[in-house]
């Protein structure tokens, strides 16, 4: 392999990774939102 597909293939690892941490975030956003959501069912 030569040094040119080495960084292809980092680059490529950098950008699953920024996308898992989005997938990540848009999780923890809807978790989020079902907490208020069954705190605000509860309250009533």
């Amino acid at each position: 392999m030569r040094d040119g597909d080495d960084r292809s293939l980092v680059g490529a690892q950098r950008g699953l990774e920024v996308l898992a941490a989005l997938d990540v975030e848009v999780v923890e956003r809807l978790v989020e939102e079902q907490q208020i959501a069954a705190a605000q069912d509860q309250q009533r």
